[in-house]
């Protein structure tokens, strides 16, 4: 049981990427826009992290390529 959660964690660690300055910006009420793999996600101060839906519940999407977050 114990090798399986260290080969679950290795993965999961694995995939995490560095976040740069230019991936983020700041919302207000400490929530902050990053852009990971093609998504919009609100990440929260306290932990949290949700992708940030559309009217139609569809995610924002962000450019990969130069991980531009849209503007409102």
């Amino acid at each position: 049981m114990k090798k399986i959660i260290v080969i679950i964690s290795t993965m999961l660690l694995a995939s995490c990427d560095v976040i740069n300055d230019n991936q983020t910006r700041y919302v207000g009420n400490n929530i902050t826009e990053i852009c990971i793999d093609g998504v919009v996600y609100l990440t929260y101060s306290v932990g949290g992290i949700t992708p940030k839906i559309n009217a139609d519940h569809y995610p924002y999407i962000c450019n990969v390529k130069n991980t531009d977050i849209p503007k409102q």
